[in-house]
């Protein structure tokens, strides 16, 4: 592989207009640095297209270029141990305890992603060195106004 002269001639928003010297039938590859992903995940999608001065060579639209990573925001995160689960309980003194090592606790997480998650869906959480029980597994819907 050897490096190809290339010179940004400009550069706007999400488009980046480079002189490059392009030979018809030879590969090329171009790397961009400092490339922000965006904020929703999703299929990139590329527009490639080539000029000769102000004439249009060649085009290729919606080329699937990689997956970008949804976000995903976590708020509200709790780790209750069984007296915080139910503070109205005769046990309101071990209610105020912290979680202690080795003991069963529910972990409450509020998550939000940035893309939409259509059905069939995985959800993977993982701690390292946690114990979590498959049964325990509940999820509740949250309307988008924080209802």
């Amino acid at each position: 592989l050897s490096s190809v002269d290339v010179a940004p001639i400009s550069q706007q928003g999400d488009m980046i207009e480079l002189a490059v010297a392009l030979l018809p039938g030879q590969a090329r590859s171009i790397r961009l640095v400092h490339v922000r992903l965006p904020p929703q995940g999703g299929q990139g999608l590329f527009d490639i297209i080539s000029y000769k001065g102000g004439e249009l060579k060649d085009s290729s639209y919606d080329v699937k270029a990689f997956y970008t990573p949804v976000h995903v925001e976590v708020s509200e995160a709790a780790l209750l141990n069984q007296y915080k689960r139910d503070p109205q309980t005769q046990f309101l003194k071990e209610a105020s305890f912290g979680n202690r090592v080795g003991e069963w606790a529910l972990l409450k997480l509020r998550l939000r992603f940035s893309a939409d998650m259509h059905a069939p869906l995985r959800l993977q959480v993982t701690a390292a060195s946690w114990q979590v029980s498959t049964s325990s597994a509940v999820v509740w819907e949250y309307l988008l106004d924080g209802q």
